[in-house]
């Protein structure tokens, strides 16, 4: 990141605010669908609170880390994008390698090598971060008898639970096997996107339903970020391709079909409400 951000640094030397004409060529259909592929970059901070057993003082430390990583992240997107859009004429960017084809069509042919060199440890690094959020997802819902108890299983010696380590991993393999880049982003963002309409769903019914409940932390203006949260990620999923929402239905479909034949039933915190 330091790398790329360096790059277009020395890139805003070449910036032509012509190339900025018209700003948003597609309108705002165009702005959202776009905000939809690129909501991908996004759904590794999720996995910071997959991480809470993990970190100490995570009341502080975690809203910290994801509104301080999210805000200066944010910033730095949006300025690459403007300084790749200022460089070349947005149609010449529908490339593999944006941001590596910008820097030497300006002539910075050393720059565009180190960038490239940077994406690919940087996608290793994703890929090592979203397994290790998945991995510990699944290994909570098999703790809270959502999916069977032998997923929950850890290492003796490294506590790293294997099983469910094994599960992403195959997954990912095959998913990446049968479909294409674009195909998986598109999934990817719309089951993240319901995950956070659905949790801020539940954070705002909690909120009355169990006000008194013990709670690590409390979201401030809960209507208003909640109002915002959910009709965002809604705005955004719809702004996806039909086909992708039609697919994701049919996914959703079979979880819900596993949560009704098994984790209802074994769901530990269901059997702790009727006991009590």
């Amino acid at each position: 990141m330091i790398f790329c951000e360096g790059q277009n640094i020395l890139s805003t030397f070449h910036v032509n605010p012509v190339n900025w004409s018209p700003f948003t060529p597609f309108g705002w259909s165009g702005v959202m669908a776009g905000a939809a592929l690129v909501f991908f970059a996004f759904t590794g901070f999720d996995g910071v609170t997959t991480v809470l057993e993990e970190v100490k003082n995570p009341q502080k430390t975690i809203p910290k880390a994801l509104i301080g990583g999210l805000s200066v992240l944010t910033l730095i997107y949006a300025l690459v994008a403007a300084i790749l859009t200022g460089i070349v004429p947005f149609p010449d960017l529908d490339v593999p390698n944006p941001t590596v084809f910008a820097l030497q069509s300006v002539g910075i042919q050393w720059g565009g090598s180190i960038v490239a060199v940077a994406v690919i440890f940087g996608l290793l690094a994703t890929m090592i971060a979203n397994t290790t959020s998945a991995t510990r997802v699944l290994f909570a819902m098999s703790r809270d008898g959502l999916l069977p108890e032998r997923i929950a299983q850890t290492n003796k010696k490294t506590g790293v639970p294997v099983l469910s380590t094994i599960i992403v991993v195959l997954t990912g393999i095959l998913l990446s096997g049968f479909l294409s880049i674009g195909e998986l982003a598109e999934f990817a963002n719309i089951g993240g996107l319901t995950a956070f309409a659905l949790t801020t769903i539940s954070v705002i019914v909690l909120r009355y339903t169990r006000p008194d409940q013990p709670r690590a932390f409390k979201v401030p203006a809960i209507w208003l970020v909640g109002i915002v949260g959910v009709g965002g990620s809604l705005a955004l999923i719809f702004s996806l391709p039909l086909f992708t929402i039609l697919r994701f239905f049919i996914w959703l479909l079979i979880g819900l079909v596993i949560y009704i034949l098994y984790g209802y039933k074994h769901a530990k915190i269901g059997s702790t409400h009727e006991k009590q």
